[in-house]
């Protein structure tokens, strides 16, 4: 009978430590697998920090960037001998309602005229010379036809047909504020009385 019972306490004691053992062990594996996730964290975070000299990389790239100013360009030439008369073009960042600010430029002489750009149904339409900008129109067809009209010594509701035909190739721009300012410099003054303007902010 006493060696029963050394027997039974023995086994009880064997079992009980089995179990804590089987606890210690569940317990060992939660604590590991929450260590690999906090490690996981740590190790993406310090991934996903940009270091100092990331940061100033930004700052300088963002330093580097510049602003620009969008022109659409047209160069003119005669239609059969190719020979270079104008260039005509806008700043389509200039636009009130539905009118844009542009320049133009004779072959003959590197003058900057103030021109009007509008669009009208699909033709590119500039005006200029005279107070309202109108003595002069060039209107651009889809296939790059341009025909040249002048309305100087027209009378009201006179039909006027084109003086010349040109042809016109397309071409886009982004200015510096440098070029810009030379551009706004020469037309600022007529394209500020019919309310349009461009910030050089």
């Amino acid at each position: 009978m006493k060696y029963q019972l050394i027997l039974f306490f023995f086994v009880i004691f064997i079992l009980n430590s089995c179990a804590i053992d089987k606890e210690v062990e569940s317990i060992s594996e939660k604590v590991s697998n929450v260590s690999d996730r906090v490690i996981n964290l740590v190790q993406t975070e310090e991934v996903e920090k940009p270091s100092k000299k990331d940061k100033f990389k930004k700052i300088k790239n963002q330093k580097k960037e510049k602003i620009t100013y969008k022109f659409f360009e047209w160069k003119c030439v005669t239609f059969f001998s190719s020979s270079h008369v104008l260039n005509v073009g806008y700043f389509p960042d200039s636009k009130t309602n539905n009118i844009s600010a542009g320049a133009l430029t004779l072959e003959t002489n590197n003058e900057i005229y103030t021109i009007l750009h509008e669009i009208q149904g699909i033709e590119d339409v500039f005006s200029w010379g005279g107070k309202k900008l109108n003595k002069f129109k060039l209107i651009i067809k889809p296939n790059n036809t341009a025909y040249y009209y002048d309305f100087k010594n027209a009378k009201k509701g006179e039909k006027i047909k084109s003086k010349q035909t040109l042809r016109c190739y397309k071409n886009s721009f982004d200015l510096n504020r440098v070029e810009f300012i030379k551009y706004w410099r020469s037309i600022k003054k007529d394209v500020e009385k019919i309310g349009i303007t461009i910030d050089l902010n």
